[in-house]
């Protein structure tokens, strides 16, 4: 959790010379790696809040009606966490989705980068075609707004959840 308060700017050399010490340097995996690394504080920080704030008497009634743990957490807990699930995970879509640091840092073969890091490509040092570049500005920002749009009642609701008491 405390790694979040680094700039990831500070890790890139130190990443890229751990992922081509592993051997998954240019390849999908050290991007994985790199994104799970840096949102599993986040994401488990969320969470930890949020189920927090779930009332500890909704839980024993369900150990009162005979439930187990993993009941409790399978049946209640989770459909509880619905709407925070449904918000962490289109933020987190649309960060690995847009990132353009981590794809560049460690990854080298241009079939292998995502459609944000292919957009640098387009763009040439004296010559640019500009509406080439919005078009493709225009595809790699529709997956994001398809998921936000999918997720858009969860979402809200999930971020608002803790706003007031």
């Amino acid at each position: 959790l405390g790694g979040n308060l680094l700039p990831p700017q500070i890790l890139l050399i130190p990443v890229s010379k751990i992922s081509e010490s592993l051997g998954l340097y240019d390849s999908l995996y050290a991007l994985i790696g790199v994104q799970v690394g840096f949102g599993v504080g986040f994401y488990v920080f969320v969470l930890h809040g949020f189920m927090r704030s779930i009332p500890a008497e909704i839980q024993q009634a369900a150990v009162i009606d005979g439930a187990g743990p993993w009941q409790i957490y399978r049946r209640i807990i989770m459909p509880l966490t619905t709407p925070a699930l449904a918000a962490l995970s289109a933020l987190s879509f649309t960060w690995i989705f847009n990132d353009l640091l981590w794809a560049i840092t460690v990854l080298r073969t241009d079939t292998k980068m995502p459609i944000t890091a292919s957009l640098i490509g387009l763009q040439g040092q004296y010559v640019s075609m500009w509406n080439v570049i919005a078009a493709g500005s225009v595809i790699a920002a529709a997956p994001t707004v398809i998921v936000f749009l999918r997720f858009q009642r969860h979402f809200v609701a999930g971020l608002n959840l803790g706003a007031v008491k």
